[in-house]
């Protein structure tokens, strides 16, 4: 996932540095980060330091004045969002939501225009702007739904190619056409991603439970994540280590079966499927760095017992990481304050590289991470175009800034957690994370069987990827044909 240069420094500074906190939001204006913190909430040795967000605000607004002008058709632009995504917050509850009222400020004040959101269940946004389309109506001018939920409103046939939104160009910093791409197939181009897209919540991390840890008698390498070289080897040198382990107790454990391929086989980039714009989707696994991710999960085998873990049922992970019957354990940041609630001696490191020489850490996406997407009825494209370019250019450093300050106050339990923060969240240039059978997958369910269903059995089986990727080749061959006709351009 291509990202403009975030470079999340916060975490340093709040270990360096010692003050009272607030944040001073666009303008000059001084908006206090919260009226009063419980000590609860602060984590030991982690003092509240001033973070200025003023240079990001700057660069944001340099970049939104440099776009084209244009006079809206309308005084307004409304955004459908599901309940667990903000967009323009009314009333600012925190420093977060204060960043984002400056966001959208700077794109108002370009453009005299009045961004708003309407919240709605997933389910009722799906139906009701299906039946506004139909009915010629109209809805709002983009949603910003699950990527998981991309198929659904793919299927009805009314989600507008973004390609063919006048005037943007994709290939500015602030979008991300790279996973664009594994949003398209055939005739369309469903989504558009970017620094407005971009959710650290969604990133996946290992959770580490350090008093599991000591009582396996295991040496965790929290060091080895800062010069590069925490890899899956290195985990699997802590399973080797371990005292013989009690009957249900894991190494490795995550929500689901498919939770688990897909952190261990992305996290050295790439994508399950090769897609995109006038393509029909093909399997694009077929690579040494998936055969290492499936040698690296069958070598977490001792004497026949299986030591790694996938569920079906992601609170029974969640349970056996609790109860201290798994170590390391793949989850969401955005789970990290049910980690923090659970107390007891628990740590956070980034999903671990595939290969020590590969320049960075590549979390995989929660499914529940957010898209954008609008309907082909939009009465009003070149809004929507000049909006959107606006909007994610205006998206800065300063966002991330403040969504890391909300975890301070909500999940995060110590100043090494907050630290790991930058390596888990901090994904460069190239990384991948956002992927077709995960935007496809609830509505064409072949793409589950045949991808992670099928890597799940080589890795619990014999073959190899080469064998894995004929039999999905073979799966998928006439429902991706059938479905998305390859398109010539």
């Amino acid at each position: 996932m291509k990202k403009a240069a975030v470079l999340l420094t916060i975490a340093y500074i709040l270990l360096t540095l010692t003050s009272c906190s607030f944040i001073t939001f666009g303008g000059g204006e001084e908006t206090q980060a919260a009226e009063t913190v419980p000590p609860s909430v602060i984590p030991d040795g982690l003092e509240r330091v001033e973070y200025d967000p003023a240079p990001s605000v700057a660069e944001a607004q340099k970049r939104v004045a440099s776009l084209g002008g244009h006079e809206f058709a309308k005084d307004s632009f409304s955004a459908a969002v599901t309940p667990d995504f903000s967009f323009a917050p009314d009333r600012p509850e925190d420093g977060y939501d204060a960043a984002l009222v400056t966001r959208n400020g700077i794109v108002e004040k370009r453009y005299g225009v009045t961004l708003g959101e309407f919240e709605t269940p997933l389910e009722l946004m799906l139906s009701d702007s299906y039946s506004a389309y139909l009915a010629g109506l109209y809805y709002a001018d983009v949603m910003i739904i699950p990527q998981s939920a991309v198929g659904a409103f793919a299927e009805k046939g009314y989600l507008l190619n973004v390609y063919s939104l006048p005037y943007l160009n994709y290939e500015k910093e602030w979008f991300t056409p790279s996973d664009m791409d594994q949003a398209a197939a055939g005739t369309g181009a469903y989504a558009v991603t970017g620094t407005l897209t971009d959710d650290p919540g969604s990133y996946y991390c290992v959770y580490v439970n350090d008093a599991l840890a000591e009582k396996l008698g295991v040496f965790v390498p929290y060091d080895s994540v800062k010069d590069g070289s925490w890899t899956w080897d290195r985990l699997i040198d802590c399973a080797r280590s371990a005292a013989t382990p009690d009957a249900g107790v894991r190494i490795l454990g995550a929500g689901t079966h498919d939770e688990l391929v897909c952190a261990v086989c992305k996290s050295a980039g790439g994508y399950f499927l090769n897609t995109g714009l006038g393509r029909t989707p093909s399997v694009g696994f077929d690579n040494a760095s998936t055969q290492k991710a499936v040698d690296v999960l069958r070598s977490l085998k001792r004497d026949d017992q299986l030591i790694f873990a996938g569920y079906t049922n992601t609170g029974d992970a969640f349970g056996d990481f609790k109860d201290g019957r798994v170590l390391f354990y793949a989850d969401t940041v955005a789970n990290m304050e049910k980690v923090c609630a659970m107390g007891g001696d628990w740590r956070v490191m980034p999903i671990p590289k595939l290969d020590a020489a590969q320049e960075d850490y590549v979390a995989c996406l929660s499914p529940s991470a957010p898209v954008l997407v609008t309907d082909a009825g939009n009465p009003y494209p070149e809004d929507t175009a000049y909006a959107l370019d606006a909007l994610f250019a205006a998206t800065g450093e300063y966002v991330r800034a403040a969504y890391s300050e909300r975890l301070i106050r909500t999940s995060v339990n110590c100043s090494a957690t907050l630290e790991m923060l930058d390596y888990v969240c901090g994904v460069k240039a190239g990384s991948a994370v956002y992927d077709f059978c995960d935007m496809f997958g609830a509505s064409y369910p072949v793409l589950k069987t045949a991808v992670q269903g099928r890597l799940w059995e080589l890795i619990c089986g014999d073959g190899t990827v080469a064998d894995a990727a004929r039999s999905a080749s073979s799966d998928l061959s006439w429902p991706m044909s059938h479905a998305f006709p390859e398109v010539k351009r």
